[in-house]
């Protein structure tokens, strides 16, 4: 085993699962909601920490890597929009953010307790009777809601309707998602032209040293940038500790009558999150030409959740670039994963 690899590979992937965890946090809890942004951020590392440690001890797999998903994050932050417009106007901030902590902690125990279900029920398999043209559908339904979130993380706009979209193209918005636009081009053809498993790393490292630059240079300072909502913050400190939302704590202080108002979304992130553990796993077992038991990783990927659930995070399962940046580092161990963890845990 090169020890070297593993824990470099467990350290950058640690970081990286920081990086994502903060940009899905700042997805859900944008607009009217980004004064709880911080604890957002706490949920979405509870769950790194959680998932990241669990998958990597009991699965199947000996190079997995779970983080808080991009691809629910969207459905999530859908789900707070509606909670906190369907609020009573008598409602104080605090009791919308709570109500909108019992949605999100509800899915990620239905959600575990749904996969652990199809793990025991061995039905890994159902695969193979999914058509191309739901794969296709589905994969385009969640990059279009990954590319209006980000969209809306860049610019704070509601893009739900033409005119938001409209929007986009004033002259002051332009400054704030073109930018984006740029970088995102950039990972784009870098995967594809650069092979070095550094590449995503040493990019994001570019591009906030060359807005920094530009930024500064034309007399910004730190200060104006935060009053600018060019940078996330200031996180507010507030009532509320790490584990506050534990499932004890929500039973006593939360509204669980809005959970059963969210059945639709909670009910898309199940189907979601099972098509996509099923394929991520599969494509895995591609990468690294070995065996995966699917049922087991169901299994252990509903644990995991129920888990989290538990503590007051997110829903969680395989990163298939994550895991796959583990292969390419030559770091094949169960201990990269845990390194990852271990390292959202400390950030926590």
């Amino acid at each position: 085993i090169d020890w070297l690899a593993v824990t470099y590979s467990g350290a950058l992937t640690g970081a990286l699962t920081i990086v994502t965890s903060v940009s899905l946090a700042a997805m859900i809890f944008s607009g009217n909601l980004s004064g709880h942004l911080a604890y957002g951020i706490n949920i979405a590392l509870i769950t790194a920490a959680v998932t990241g440690l669990i998958l990597p001890l009991a699965g199947s797999s000996d190079f997995s890597i779970s983080i808080p998903q991009d691809r629910i994050a969207p459905i999530l932050a859908i789900m707070a929009t509606g909670i906190a417009a369907a609020a009573p106007p008598s409602a104080t901030d605090d009791q919308v953010f709570l109500s909108i902590v019992v949605a999100i902690v509800a899915t990620t125990l239905i959600t575990g307790a749904f996969l652990l279900g199809l793990g025991l029920a061995r039905a890994g398999g159902l695969i193979r009777f999914l058509p191309y043209s739901v794969l296709g559908g589905f994969f385009a339904g969640t990059g279009w809601l990954l590319v209006i979130g980000g969209l809306r993380v860049m610019t704070g706009q509601e893009l739900d309707s033409l005119a938001g979209l409209i929007q986009l193209a004033e002259p002051d918005l332009l400054l704030r998602w073109l930018p984006g636009l740029a970088v995102a081009l950039v990972i784009i053809v870098a995967s594809r032209m650069i092979s070095s498993a550094i590449a995503l790393p040493l990019i994001l490292a570019a591009g906030a040293g060359l807005f920094f630059f530009i930024m500064l240079r034309n007399g910004q300072t730190l200060q104006t940038l935060e009053q600018g909502d060019w940078l996330l913050g200031p996180l507010q400190s507030g009532g509320f500790g790490i584990f506050e939302f534990s499932l004890p704590q929500l039973l006593v202080r939360g509204d669980w009558s809005i959970v059963f108002a969210q059945w639709a979304n909670i009910g898309t992130v199940v189907v979601i999150t099972a098509v996509s553990i099923i394929l991520t796993v599969s494509a895995l077992e591609m990468l690294s030409g070995s065996d995966i038991d699917m049922n087991r990783e169901l299994r252990v990927t509903g644990i995991a959740n129920l888990a989290a659930g538990l503590v007051g995070g997110m829903v969680g399962f395989h990163s298939l670039s994550f895991s796959s940046l583990t292969l390419e580092l030559r770091a094949r161990h169960r201990a990269s994963g845990i390194i990852a963890a271990v390292i959202a845990g400390a950030a926590l």
